[in-house]
């Protein structure tokens, strides 16, 4: 497997990298292996897929090879008009988040999908806007406003471009030095130390400047991000709406009362500046259960937000018309560009084996 593997091996120490890859690739084999069976068409029906399903995607790309570690978080532009088709083809209305939310809170029973791509790369003026035009079906892109003014970055860039140039990684304040000589090596060790940020926003931030530093590169510089005026074309279109991601892309659950209001409310204000219309809808930055909860759910509403989406939970059940600024989505993963994954995602069944394996 990865060279980080094997040092990790001979030393006798574990430095959690290979417990990482394990769960991902099982939780990867799983679907894959579900997605194969007839399941999704035997339970495919309200009381497990729900009255609709939101879907998350990321980077999308010509070729997938143009994001060499972040696997799970690009698809290409064929698979993407692929979705599309297929999604229609079972009979799903492809809405907007306005609709679907008015779907909810009405108790209608038509089934949707809604289609939303978080962060705000230029991805998602150069690649998704065609292909959504070409089936004339609506899509949200959800805007991190410190990227876009560019006093934010892309952390994960620069982390991308530090593992892919070196064939050793000494993280600050770590006595291991991490090999990864292949490409799977550093694809399992860029997994794992986004974990530790994740885990603890405040505590690793300062420890990846230091990185950042010993490796002297800046994240800012690592741009693929949409610019003001892709921004606008976008805004311009009647199928796009614009929603807020927050102003830097940090864990809001990690940050005090005030700091996460400022991240919930400042987005939408600039956002609403910069585009001269209402801003309805808000994505929390990662989305799970260790990044939001109940208090940032309550800022979003306090903070005007119509709904805000989640990245844990599966399909949009008839009992969120309660709660509309914890909406569930459903991650369409990169490493799995399947829609027979796909149908087995909006089937509802993967979110049913996860409330059973909690």
């Amino acid at each position: 497997m990865a060279c980080a593997f094997s040092h990790e091996m001979r030393s006798g120490r574990s430095n959690g990298v290979l417990g990482l890859a394990i769960r991902k690739a099982a939780k990867r084999y799983v679907l894959a292996i579900l997605a194969h069976t007839r399941i999704a068409e035997v339970f495919n029906e309200p009381l497990f897929g729900g009255v609709g399903s939101i879907l998350t995607f990321h980077r999308v790309v010509e070729h997938y090879e143009e994001v060499p570690l972040q696997k799970d978080a690009a698809i290409t532009v064929p698979f993407l008009e692929q979705a599309v088709r297929y999604v229609r083809s079972k009979g799903y209305d492809i809405v907007t988040l306005d609709e679907a939310w008015s779907r909810v809170r009405e108790g209608s029973s038509r089934r949707f999908v809604s289609f939303t791509f978080d962060d705000g790369y230029a991805d998602a003026y150069t690649q998704v806007l065609p292909v959504f035009q070409r089936h004339q079906v609506p899509f949200t892109v959800y805007v991190t406003t410190g990227i876009l003014e560019r006093n934010a970055d892309f952390w994960w860039q620069g982390l991308e471009g530090i593992i892919l140039c070196n064939d050793e990684v000494s993280i600050p304040g770590d006595p291991q030095v991490y090999a990864c000589r292949t490409m799977a090596g550093k694809v399992n060790l860029f997994d794992f130390i986004c974990s530790k940020y994740h885990a603890d926003m405040r505590g690793f931030r300062p420890i990846l400047d230091e990185l950042f530093d010993s490796y002297n590169v800046d994240p800012k510089e690592l741009k693929n991000n949409l610019s003001l005026d892709q921004l606008r074309g976008l805004a311009a279109d009647p199928l796009v709406a614009v929603g807020s991601h927050s102003v830097t892309h940090r864990p809001l659950s990690q940050l005090s009362f005030t700091e996460a209001r400022y991240e919930i409310l400042e987005s939408r204000r600039v956002l609403e500046h910069l585009l001269g219309r209402e801003v309805r809808h808000f994505c929390y930055p990662y989305g799970t259960p260790q990044a939001c909860g109940g208090r940032e759910f309550e800022l979003a509403r306090a903070c005007g937000y119509t709904t805000g989406t989640i990245n844990w939970g599966g399909n949009v059940l008839p009992a969120h018309r309660d709660h509309p600024h914890a909406l569930p989505r459903l991650d369409v993963m990169g490493r799995l560009q399947s829609l027979s994954v796909i149908g087995l995602q909006l089937s509802g069944i993967p979110s049913l084996l996860e409330r059973f394996r909690a």
